[in-house]
């Protein structure tokens, strides 16, 4: 199965969004501004949303064309490890007081492990209890989970708020 051109010229196409928007988020940390609260700042940091459904369906492509026990094996990949030691550790250097405690590669490799280890026919009951309680329960999310972080970060994907997005992805890519 060949790659899907569509969705790799689609995710090369967020990464200048997503660059500019970290550019000014580094701008705003070094000269103590927030130029990221400006309207057309602020929607380029929301192309996370497009980016966390991308990731869903490749997840989805990707087990489709491992069927065999390999996509397991590939499933932990020690070098998305290795970077988010290497961008957590770097974070916390550079922005001591803000660094990276779980930004987006913490949160596609948990998810990947959750909807990997999850039967598909659960996913989407899985996707609507995390929809709702992320909905009318919101208090219910915990640091990691939820969006209510007892600490500041740079970059923070909590798993119960984005979770149902990158279901919804890997539900796309059945299509």
């Amino acid at each position: 199965m060949p790659r899907n051109l569509f969705i790799d010229s689609f995710r090369g196409l967020l990464f200048f969004p997503m660059l500019i928007f970290h550019m000014v988020i580094f701008y705003d940390l070094k000269y103590n501004t927030n130029n990221t609260s400006i309207s057309y700042i602020s929607v380029l940091g929301n192309v996370r949303t497009l980016y966390i459904l991308l990731a869903g369906a490749s997840l989805y492509l990707h087990k489709k064309k491992h069927k065999d026990k390999s996509f397991e094996k590939k499933l932990f990949n020690k070098k998305m490890l290795l970077a988010m030691i290497v961008i957590t550790a770097m974070s916390h250097y550079l922005y001591p007081s803000q660094g990276i405690k779980f930004g987006i590669l913490h949160f596609i490799f948990l998810a990947s492990l959750v909807v990997c280890g999850t039967n598909d026919n659960h996913l989407l009951y899985l996707s609507l209890t995390l929809f709702a309680i992320k909905h009318l329960l919101p208090n219910l999310q915990s640091t990691i989970l939820g969006p209510q972080p007892l600490y500041a970060s740079i970059d923070l994907f909590p798993l119960l708020s984005n979770l149902s997005l990158f279901i919804g992805g890997y539900q796309m890519g059945k299509l």
